[in-house]
C-alpha cells in the first residue's frame, strides 16, 4: 500500500536506529548521522515500493548524571538516557532520502538536545 504497508497484512512501518557508540561534537555531526539513517530508511522504502506520510524520530539524550560521570565522550554504550521523540504527519507521501532526511532533521532540531548529549537516534 501507499503508506508503507502491504495489502496482505504486511509491515506498515519501518525505520533504522543506532545507539551504540553514538557521540557528536557538533550539530553538523548530528545532521550527517540523521541523513545516513534517512538514506537507510529510504532504501528500505524503495525496496518495498513504499512511500509514507508519517515521520517520527526518537533521540536518546544522556541524563545529566551520565554526562557528569563520563563526560561528553561517555562510555561506548548509551548509558542512562531520556527518550525524546517528535513526529509529524505530512499532507503528501514521500520516500526519497533527501525529503525524509530534511523532515527528520527538522524534528531532531526541534527537540533542542545539545549534540554532546545525543546517545542514539
Amino acid at each position: 500500500g501507499e503508506e508503507g504497508g502491504d495489502e496482505g497484512g504486511g509491515r506498515k512501518s519501518f525505520g533504522a536506529q543506532a545507539s551504540w557508540g553514538v557521540r557528536f561534537r557538533d550539530e553538523a555531526g548530528v545532521a550527517e548521522f540523521v541523513r545516513q539513517l534517512s538514506a537507510t530508511i529510504a532504501a528500505k522504502a524503495v525496496a518495498r515500493g513504499a512511500r509514507g506520510r508519517h515521520v517520527s524520530v526518537r533521540v536518546w539524550e544522556a541524563k545529566p548524571e551520565e554526562l557528569q560521570r563520563y563526560g561528553a565522550k561517555g562510555s561506548v554504550g548509551h548509558g542512562d538516557c531520556y527518550m525524546r521523540s517528535k513526529a509529524v504527519t505530512l499532507r503528501e507521501s514521500m520516500g526519497d532520502a533527501a525529503s525524509l532526511g530534511a523532515r527528520a532533521l527538522e524534528l531532531v532540531r526541534a527537540l533542542a538536545i545539545p549534540p554532546a548529549s545525543v546517545r542514539g537516534l
